[in-house]
């Protein structure tokens, strides 16, 4: 299940700089393989508080979070990313889905919301519409 914008043609994630947030190592590393494989340039932070530290300090093209984290949860973590720039899309990766929580984060200002777990080309063909909404 996924939801976002639906848009034909999207550009080469490659040399894209991308912010993936998650508590779960294993789910960190995954994310980190498959898009550095598609050329994306990633970093990773392991809480919301780190990687809104970070997004302080480097610009992202576009930014990945879990919904359930210790500390700063997914919403909160990306209102701050959303406060420190505005036009970033942030995708919802989580393997909490309800239709509530689905309305809950597009409301805040997510680019678009994805299934754990997720289908391998369905979340690159995400992150390329949102590399092209960013552009």
């Amino acid at each position: 299940m996924t939801a976002g914008h639906e848009e034909d043609s999207a550009p080469s994630p490659k040399g894209a700089a991308v912010l993936v947030v998650d508590d779960d190592e294993d789910v960190l590393e995954a994310l980190e393989l498959i898009l550095t494989q598609q050329g994306c340039v990633v970093t990773t932070a392991m809480s919301g508080d780190t990687a809104v530290a970070v997004a302080k300090l480097k610009g992202f093209d576009v930014a990945l979070t879990d919904l359930r984290m210790a500390g700063l949860s997914g919403l909160e973590t990306l209102a701050a990313l959303k406060r420190i720039d505005a036009r970033l899309p942030v995708i919802v990766v989580s393997g909490y889905v309800t239709e509530e929580a689905v309305e809950e984060v597009m409301s805040r200002g997510a680019y678009a919301y994805i299934r754990k777990p997720f289908d391998l080309r369905e979340l690159i063909a995400l992150v390329r519409r949102a590399l092209q909404s960013r552009s």
